[in-house]
C-alpha cells in the first residue's frame, strides 16, 4: 500500500528555514501516517474472520511482518516482509483444486476414506479443496484511507502545527 501527499509551495513568503519545517513536519507527518495504517492493517488480522476464510491470526507471524517506511516527505509504502511469502494467499485467496491425482508406479490408488474400515482403489482421483476467500486488510485499510472518516488530514495538520509553533 502507497500513502502519498502532494505538497506546492506559492508566493515569495517562503524562505528556507520554513522551506525546511515544512518539509520535516511533512516527514514527520508521513511517518505518522505509515505507522497508523500498519497499525490499522494488523488490527484486521483477527483470530478467525468467518468459516472458509484465510487471514487468521494464530501465532502473528504475518502481523510482526507487515512493515512500513517513509520513502520521502510525500511517499511512505507499507509492505508484508519476505519471510511471509503467503501474504498475497490471505489477501486475495486461494480457487478451489482442480487437480487431479494419479498414482505414480502403480496402476490403482489405494486409500482409506475418513471413518472408513475398507480401503478404495481408484485409477486417479481429485480431492476436493474448497474455495478459500481472502482477507483483504490492505484493500480495506486503502478504503478507509481514502474515505471521509480517514485519519491522515489531522495526522498531517497535527504535524505541520507543531513545525511551525
Amino acid at each position: 500500500m502507497v500513502i502519498s501527499t502532494e505538497f506546492k509551495k506559492r508566493g515569495p513568503l517562503f524562505s528556507q528555514t520554513l522551506e525546511f519545517a515544512i518539509t520535516s513536519a511533512m516527514r514527520e507527518g508521513m511517518k505518522g501516517a505509515v505507522l497508523t495504517g500498519e497499525a490499522s492493517i494488523k488490527k484486521l488480522l483477527v483470530r478467525q474472520p468467518r468459516p472458509y476464510t484465510f487471514g487468521g491470526r494464530k501465532k502473528g507471524n504475518l502481523a510482526r511482518g507487515i512493515s512500513g517506511r517513509v520513502q520521502s516527505a510525500t511517499r511512505g509504502v507499507i509492505t508484508p516482509s519476505r519471510n511471509t511469502p503467503y501474504a498475497k494467499l490471505v489477501e486475495y485467496g486461494r480457487a478451489a483444486s482442480q487437480q487431479e491425482i494419479k498414482p505414480r508406479r502403480a496402476r490403482a490408488l489405494r486409500f482409506k476414506p475418513r471413518g472408513g474400515r475398507q480401503f478404495i482403489y481408484r485409477a486417479s482421483a481429485r480431492p476436493f479443496v474448497r474455495k478459500m476467500t481472502g482477507n483483504p486488510t490492505f484493500k480495506k485499510t486503502a478504503q478507509y484511507f481514502r474515505s471521509s472518516r480517514s485519519p491522515l488530514p489531522k495526522i498531517f495538520r497535527n504535524a505541520l502545527l507543531k513545525a511551525l509553533r
